[in-house]
């Protein structure tokens, strides 16, 4: 589970924002929400919405880009040479700072709390603390401080055996590389943890270094063949797809010899009679359902701790995501409580969440820079909070929440 993220300098985000995914306050109760052993009431759903272009998939690389750091910026050969792949704000001087914070946990007796400094060149500060159950305070695990002074890295380790590195070994890590990543080579239990966490415990749908890629084709024929392997699933897909009254009663896959690809059906019903409807006219809207479902309702099923989707109502009705929703949180569907953190444009869904659970972004035309802020962090023209009984749809529509287009620059 994912607590907050903390962002500085950071593609079109120039300036820092924290984003919550748990809620301390606890001022309302939901089913959109769960409590974990430490007492946090963690958000199931999280939705990012604003205008084109104002930073909402930027804001979502956040995640897959502290898992690649993670997971992948040590290697046993090689990298020397590369760059750490993420873009510092675009109008900015190259050599400042990026800085960010995730606090997560994988399961419910320790709490990770994990922080670094860094240009794409080099990490300047890396920082983790945990908290076990039971424990009133977290500790500190490592801590990595460049000196521009002395040109080389002080460590501090709480136990130079705990992290599975001795400080001469610390000492070896290139620039570009996280200790963590390191570490996770020398077979440590934490390390290894972490290492795990970001690697199998959190999907996302194709957000890359370069942007959202447009691969829907490939995105439904995986579909598709997962499908295949998974009947199981399959009629989960063909469930829902009755319910959100696509016309589509059921996908028939028509397996043929020779290694010939197979040919797929959407079936139809039609005055009581059954037609098979090759599937390319099948709707855009249709294909994307299918490919949708797939990728979340597997995740349903696993161990999994997020899942990150951005433009989750890409060719879908606006009535489609209130469902998706319901589907994390519904007991029944999702009973280990997986997040889902998503954007959309789906001004209607919002009348379907907390307002702890929406957040706003926006960016500034004459800068560029965007932003980002909690629907609850919103106060009335007399100093108010936004009540939680408010009509979010009908006031973000009218443009007092901001973060709407403006058709006036």
């Amino acid at each position: 589970m994912i607590y907050r993220v903390k962002l500085k300098n950071f593609y079109s985000f120039k300036n820092e924002v924290e984003i919550r995914f748990s809620d301390d306050k606890k001022e309302s109760i939901s089913s959109t929400y769960f409590s974990d052993a430490f007492g946090n009431r963690i958000s199931k759903v999280a939705m990012f919405i604003g205008p084109n272009a104002s930073g909402k998939t930027n804001i979502l690389k956040i995640i897959p880009f502290l898992s690649y750091f993670i997971c992948d910026s040590f290697r046993p050969s090689g990298g020397l040479e590369e760059e750490i792949i993420f873009k510092p704000f675009f109008f900015t001087n190259k050599k400042e700072h990026s800085y960010f914070e995730i606090d997560f946990s994988d399961n419910n007796r320790r709490t990770f709390y994990y922080k670094v400094e860094m240009t794409t060149d080099r990490v300047f500060f890396e920082k983790l603390d945990i908290r076990e159950l039971g424990m009133r305070k977290s500790r500190n695990i490592f801590e990595r401080k460049y000196s521009n002074k002395d040109k080389k890295y002080n460590f501090k380790f709480r136990d130079r055996n705990l992290f599975g590195l001795s400080i001469k070994d610390a000492a070896k890590i290139r620039d570009n590389v996280s200790v963590i990543s390191a570490a996770a080579y020398s077979n440590n239990e934490i390390s290894k943890e972490i290492y795990s966490y970001f690697r199998n415990k959190i999907i996302s749908n194709s957000i890359a270094e370069s942007g959202k890629i447009d691969n829907k084709t490939d995105d439904f024929l995986e579909a598709i063949n997962f499908l295949r392997s998974r009947l199981d699933i399959k009629k989960e897909v063909e469930d829902h797809l009755i319910k959100f009254d696509t016309g589509v009663k059921s996908i028939i896959v028509d397996e043929k010899g020779n290694n010939e690809s197979p040919k797929i059906y959407g079936r139809h019903n039609y005055f009581g009679n059954e037609y098979d409807l090759p599937i390319k006219y099948e709707s855009t809207g249709t294909k994307n359902i299918i490919s949708t479902l797939r990728l979340i309702l597997p995740s349903l099923r696993s161990d999994l701790g997020a899942v990150v989707i951005d433009e989750l109502d890409s060719d879908l009705h606006p009535y489609m995501i209130p469902e998706i929703i319901n589907i994390f949180t519904s007991k029944e569907y999702n009973p280990k409580n997986i997040q889902l953190i998503f954007s959309s444009h789906s001004v209607q869904a919002m009348n379907n969440l907390d307002k702890n659970q929406i957040i706003l972004i926006e960016k500034d035309g004459k800068s560029g820079v965007s932003d980002a802020w909690h629907l609850s962090d919103v106060k009335t023209k007399e100093g108010k909070k936004i009540r939680s009984n408010d009509n979010y749809y009908g006031k973000y529509m009218s443009g007092k929440y901001g973060a709407i287009p403006n058709f006036d620059n």
